[in-house]
């Protein structure tokens, strides 16, 4: 997804819309995988990083496109999300642009934990 952000940021919309039609069809190959299986499934968004201005503002909103893949896939199977732009929301939580720090990583945890349990407020923030 990294390389894809850089592309979109810089190659433009036809560009864009060239990555999204293939992340599309490859995130719905890979959950119709996993459907399959017949497993509780719970889909997360891609976090947004810790770039800094301004690339944060466009990273963010070229993250939206795939994000969109994300919410309708979980949308049409009516399967729940851990919305991760909610709970890696300040710059301790990530250790570098793109990768979350031990205190992310603790929070999104807390997440995941809180959906395996069946607690319908996993995708909100973690407590600080």
């Amino acid at each position: 997804v990294r390389h894809a952000l850089l592309a979109l940021l810089s190659e433009g919309p036809k560009y864009g819309l060239q990555l999204r039609q293939e992340f599309e069809a490859r995130y719905r190959r890979m959950l119709a995988r996993v459907l399959a299986l017949g497993l509780p499934t719970t889909l997360c968004t891609i976090y947004n990083g810790n770039l800094g201005a301004p690339l944060q503002r466009l990273a963010t909103t070229a993250l939206a496109v795939f994000n969109d893949v994300v919410l309708r896939s979980a949308a049409a199977h009516r399967l729940p999300v851990i919305e991760l732009r909610q709970i890696c929301t300040e710059p301790a939580d990530y250790a570098n642009p793109i990768e979350p720090s031990a205190r992310g990583g603790e929070k999104i945890a807390r997440a995941v934990a809180a959906a395996v349990a069946g607690d319908a407020g996993a995708g909100a923030p973690a407590p600080r």
